[in-house]
């Protein structure tokens, strides 16, 4: 009997977290608005990342082949919403951070998954005069017009859109799913990224200062896989930089300021201090700077007919560098499936392998469903959101099941 008992409580628990979760009143029958951030987690941000390029037959991370021997590795960024800025209460924060506020990156995008390199750089634009040099080492000392002739150029040998990142790209791509200070957490080590340690944030331990940039990749990456998003060098973005654009910036895809003086650089650098390496952290640089602190990584548009054009090795326009490649992975094909019978106006959605990360997307996919099934009662009128209940959710044997009913 206290079994029982035991087990009806622990059910009743887990119904309640689950409700809370996904904010859905079963009362009223009906869906509430969505949580505005997604994805709202570092596992949901891995897990969305391998939905879209499922979804989309496109790889998760691609190759860039410059030439034979050099290539620029690029990871694909699904898309989302996220809450750009800061918070008040946020230690350090500067007024240009705020007002917080909500941004959706609707279309996906490749990102670089490294600083570009001056192995890169040199192949693709020949020599450059830099501070620290080594192949591996990330491409510093460029100013505004070094960066956006690389991407020219590499768009041109491609015929692909490569550009810099909107300063909202950039922040999202960081962020990966997290809302604290730094994508590590509420504070960050020498083991995570390069800056000056001499300083302490969040509880942070005081560690060797390197007092230089280190190869790119040399600290782990974040759930998009993209590495020293924190760190090493400032990294340009394509925004003019305005103190209060956040009072007017639009909630999809801003992309800064028409005019101004200065572009937005994010990330901090090897010889900044933790508090300016916070993804909410901008600063300002005239369009000449090139200084020893300053660098770059690149985002790739992903073209309307992307089929057969974006593949894991992409190659120049009339050249075939693929067999010098090294070997990758393919894409894992995650097993999902979704039913809906019309006459019962019930369904089911199930995914293996996966637990609560998966759960938001799911619970998307079931009002998309519910609300395709809502009568247009009126010529030109759009459908309602999509209302729908839901009957059962389990998790066995490595698949999780959420049933629901549609309701109009």
């Amino acid at each position: 009997m206290i079994e029982e008992v035991t087990e009806a409580l622990m059910k009743l628990q887990l119904i309640s977290i689950l409700i809370i979760l996904s904010g859905i009143c079963l009362g009223e029958g009906k869906t509430e608005n969505p949580p505005e951030r997604y994805p709202a987690t570092w596992e949901e941000a891995a897990f969305l990342q391998e939905m879209t390029a499922a979804g989309m037959n496109l790889p998760t991370q691609i190759s860039i082949m410059i030439n034979e021997d050099v290539s620029l590795d690029m990871m694909l960024i699904p898309a989302g919403t996220f809450e750009m800025g800061s918070p008040g209460n946020e230690k350090r924060r500067k007024s240009d951070e705020g007002p917080l506020h909500f941004v959706e990156i609707t279309k996906p995008f490749y990102f670089g998954k490294y600083e570009v390199s001056q192995a890169q750089y040199f192949a693709l634009m020949g020599m450059h005069r830099t501070k620290f040099s080594g192949s591996e080492m990330p491409m510093e000392n460029v100013n505004w017009t070094h960066v956006n002739g690389f991407t020219g150029t590499l768009s041109n040998k491609f015929n692909l859109k490569f550009r810099l990142p909107t300063e909202a790209e950039w922040e999202y791509a960081c962020r990966a799913g997290t809302k604290t200070p730094f994508y590590t957490g509420k504070t960050i080590t020498t083991k995570q990224a390069n800056f000056d340690c001499r300083e302490s944030y969040g509880g942070s331990k005081l560690g060797r200062y390197l007092n230089m940039p280190t190869p790119v990749g040399k600290y782990p990456p974040n759930a998009f896989g993209l590495h020293d998003m924190h760190g090493n060098l400032w990294e340009w973005c394509s925004d003019f930089y305005q103190p209060n654009y956040y009072k007017k910036s639009p909630k999809k895809n801003p992309k800064g300021p028409v005019t101004g003086n200065f572009r937005v650089v994010k990330g901090g650098a090897w010889d900044e201090v933790p508090y300016q390496l916070r993804a909410a952290y901008k600063e300002k640089r005239r369009h000449r700077s090139d200084k020893k602190n300053l660098g770059f990584r690149i985002l790739l548009e992903i073209p309307e007919d992307y089929d057969g054009k974006i593949t894991q090795r992409i190659c120049p326009v009339g050249k075939n560098y693929a067999h010098n490649a090294p070997e990758q992975q393919q894409s894992k094909k995650i097993q999902h499936e979704l039913v809906y019978d019309e006459k019962s106006q019930q369904g089911y959605i199930s995914i293996k392998g996966k637990g609560l990360e998966a759960r938001s997307w799911m619970l998307k996919k079931i009002e998309q469903i519910c609300s395709s099934k809502n009568i247009i009662l009126e010529e030109g009128k759009k459908p309602e959101a999509g209302y729908y209940r839901l009957l059962d959710e389990t998790l066995k044997d490595g698949v999780y099941t959420i049933k629901f009913e549609a309701i109009r």
